[in-house]
């Protein structure tokens, strides 16, 4: 890997300041070979496909564009986990929101309400 380092001079007061040296396109080593074509550049390949390459998903781990999932238990995961379908069935009995709930979502932040004035 290249190192890159920032250029530095002293002023004449005995401050710092950082400048850009100017180069010429012959100092960049391989610059005439990958501008004539004499070396390759870009992408040769896609999963060791070459030439116009159509990937499908299943060439990359990934679902089907039209695809579907089962329906999530408590016991089963299905389009989500199944201790998310547990905590969402925890609601339903509880009857929504619970206090317990609310300060597992806020990570033990505190609301003060009468800095923040009246809630709608």
């Amino acid at each position: 890997m290249t190192k890159i380092m920032k250029m530095i001079q002293s002023k004449e007061d005995g401050s710092k300041e950082q400048f850009y040296p100017a180069t010429h396109a012959a100092a960049i080593t391989g610059l005439d070979e990958r501008i004539t074509g004499k070396l390759a550049t870009g992408v040769t390949s896609v999963n060791r496909k070459t030439g116009a390459v159509t990937l499908a998903s299943s060439d990359i781990g990934a679902a089907e564009k039209v695809h579907t999932h089962s329906t999530a238990t408590s016991t089963t995961a299905g389009f989500m986990s199944a201790a998310d379908k547990q905590k969402l069935d925890g609601l339903a009995e509880t009857g929504g929101v619970t206090e317990a709930g609310v300060w597992a979502l806020l990570g033990g932040y505190v609301i003060n309400l009468e800095e923040i004035g009246e809630v709608n």
